[in-house]
């Protein structure tokens, strides 16, 4: 990275601006795409994702983690944090190993 775009853009280790970055033309990307279908017009949608990502990610970084968490936490996070949150408690046993007929007809 160029160190005045490091410098500009972010003030944290070289791999979380790398991240970084990746989030914001991924986001930049999805914008357009988006503001492309719903306003029709490619020079619009350009000049909206723009301003978009110029708000958020470049005046506000930290804005650029958001987005990113409510992804993780959505596909599969709600699972991880239940393990994280229930660990060291004893999960009772579904499977019926414990007497019964064991699936035996």
């Amino acid at each position: 990275m160029l160190p005045i775009y490091q410098e500009l853009w972010c003030d944290s280790t070289q791999l979380v601006c790398g991240v970084m970055t990746v989030l914001a033309l991924f986001y930049f990307v999805w914008i357009f795409n988006w503001a492309k279908g719903t306003l029709g017009n490619s020079g619009v949608a350009l000049t909206f994702a723009v301003i978009i990502i110029y708000l958020t990610a470049w005046l506000h970084p930290w804005l650029i983690w958001i987005p990113a968490a409510i992804y993780l936490l959505n596909h599969g996070g709600k699972d991880v944090l239940g393990d994280l949150f229930s660990w060291g408690t004893h999960k009772h046993d579904k499977g019926g190993s414990h007497g019964g007929d064991h699936g035996h007809h």
